[in-house]
């Protein structure tokens, strides 16, 4: 992935390959660089954003991870991930109405949630 950013350094897929690596890896902060990158290329990558949502939520900056959540959806309101990732940041605001909210429209969606993670929500 790097290679294919060297070479063609003004694609924003390989941004969004490597950022999504870097979250695997617990790299958040280069997650969300090559994110950002990524979003800066193409303001409508979706999945740039509902990933880089996914890095700030697992930093626990949750209001930054709403936003791109958030905008994630503006631009797929079929997107059941962003959803679901939107519902656990709420929740972690304890804005469990909001929570409950996304998460019945994340499974609403198809969203195949864990047992554990859907108890959450109850």
């Amino acid at each position: 992935m790097s290679k294919a950013i060297e070479l063609v350094p003004k694609f924003w897929q390989p941004y969004i390959n490597r950022g999504g690596t870097y979250i695997l890896l617990k790299q958040y902060s280069k997650a969300i660089e090559d994110l950002s990158k990524a979003i800066e290329l193409n303001p409508k990558a979706e999945l740039a954003y509902t990933n880089r949502g996914d890095a700030y939520l697992l930093l626990k900056q949750y209001q930054e991870a709403i936003n791109d959540l958030s905008k994630a959806i503006e631009l797929n309101p079929k997107n059941q991930l962003a959803y679901a990732k939107r519902a656990k940041a709420y929740k972690s605001l304890e804005k469990q109405d909001l929570a409950k909210k996304d998460m019945d429209k994340a499974l609403s969606l198809g969203f195949k949630p864990s047992k554990e993670f859907l108890s959450q929500y109850k």
